[in-house]
């Protein structure tokens, strides 16, 4: 019986010695592998293949990103095209039919909101815009898609905005308080109708796509979003925002021109909006804001004068002014 005993466990012992090498080469999921080596560490071996892991993925972030990019340039280069009036080369993915019903789309919607605001068409006020508005229009060549209409909407605020397609929306808050005669009212229509026809509105929405991915590329350079945003702004939308607003004013300044309206009126529109934001504290600084500073933009307007009036005014019989 003793000696049966201790061949028992002199057996036990050798399982338990074998089980402890298998062990060794097969760990439980719960505990970390050990596996020989001669000179590194466990955890320098596990650095090693980390620091391979995160190179692995490194290439491939830039493998992605560079033909994002690539894909992204040869789209940028297949939309573009030339604005109409000042030339100006432009990247638009949008169809003049799928901008212009989204104008009709908003302006249906615009009309609903403001249905208990709008004046009727037998309104002195209302008869004036369509009778500017329509004089401006007549010179417009080449947008038979566009439906015009003007209408004015009884409220406080100082705005006016030509929806794609030619929807035209002036508040009784510009008529009140800045205009005072039709040429003025033409300057400002002139301006609105002119972001219709350059189709700022879908170079908007084609823009917005170009600063996604400028922004994807800093964030993969600057882990900060507040940065990120705040540089996309400044260097990006807020510019761009104010390059539209110049050439509509160039545009503006020839429509109203070739239809016999005073271009001078122009500048003496942004001189009373200009004193009118400083009066109510709205004034910021032109790098913060989408629009124009209003004497660089009444210098700017002053310059394309002579110019305009050499080219789209000789047709007609009233004396402009000079200066204003």
């Amino acid at each position: 019986v003793s000696m049966s005993r201790g061949t028992n466990l002199s057996r036990v012992h050798q399982h338990c010695r074998s089980f402890s090498r298998f062990r060794q080469l097969f760990p439980s999921p719960l505990s970390k592998p050990s596996f020989p080596s001669s000179n590194n560490s466990n955890n320098n071996s596990y650095r090693h293949f980390a620091s391979r892991r995160n190179t692995f993925f490194s290439r491939n972030s830039k493998i992605i990103l560079s033909i994002t990019l690539g894909c992204s340039t040869l789209y940028y280069i297949v939309h573009l095209e030339r604005a109409p009036f000042t030339n100006r080369l432009r990247m638009i993915d949008v169809t003049p039919h799928q901008e212009i019903q989204i104008g009709f789309d908003q302006f249906s919607k615009l009309k609903q909101h403001y249905a208990h605001s709008i004046l009727p068409k037998y309104d002195p006020r209302s008869v004036v815009v369509t009778k500017v508005g329509q004089r401006i229009v007549q010179v417009v060549d080449g947008y038979d898609a566009y439906s015009w209409e003007f209408v004015v909407i009884d409220s406080p605020e100082i705005n006016a905005f030509c929806l794609p397609g030619g929807k035209v929306a002036v508040f009784t808050g510009l008529l009140e308080k800045v205009v005072s005669s039709e040429d003025e009212l033409a300057a400002c229509i002139s301006h609105e109708i002119g972001h219709a026809l350059a189709r700022h509105g879908a170079e908007k929405m084609g823009f917005v796509k170009i600063l996604f991915l400028f922004q994807v590329v800093l964030g993969l350079v600057f882990d900060m979003r507040v940065l990120t945003d705040m540089v996309v702004a400044l260097f990006g939308s807020l510019p761009f925002s104010r390059k539209l607003e110049y050439e509509a004013d160039h545009i503006g300044l020839i429509l109203m021109t070739e239809s016999c309206f005073d271009p001078n009126a122009s500048a003496r529109l942004f001189k009373k909006m200009g004193e009118i934001m400083k009066q109510n504290g709205h004034a910021v600084p032109a790098y913060l804001s989408t629009h124009p500073n209003d004497a660089q933009r009444i210098k700017f307007i002053q310059g394309l004068i002579p110019e305009i009036l050499s080219k789209y005014g000789n047709n007609c019989t009233y004396k402009y002014r000079a200066g204003y």
